[in-house]
């Protein structure tokens, strides 16, 4: 039988994702490039089967820590990140 290797999942994406924009947030000079972390984790919350009271939750977290970003908040905009990261998680 022929092993095919690990493919990633919507989800394993989607926590890679967060923890790559919680990386460039502890790097705020790379700042240009948030906007579009932001974008592929919105697509990827799109993809999730997620009820609609769970999406509106991550869509809601994930607004936060944009707006938290804009307004230089980094540490609450982590924080937001982290919550939505283990929201998807379980």
């Amino acid at each position: 039988m022929r092993r095919y290797p690990h493919v990633p999942s919507t989800e394993d994406a989607l926590i890679s994702r967060c923890q790559v924009l919680e990386g460039l947030l502890n790097r705020a000079a790379q700042a240009d490039n948030l906007v579009a972390e932001f974008d592929s984790i919105r697509l990827l919350l799109e993809t999730l089967p997620l009820a609609t009271a769970e999406f509106s939750l991550a869509v809601n977290r994930l607004a936060n820590a944009r707006h938290y970003l804009e307004s230089g908040e980094y540490g609450a905009a982590r924080y937001e990140l982290r919550l939505l990261r283990g929201g998807v998680a379980t």
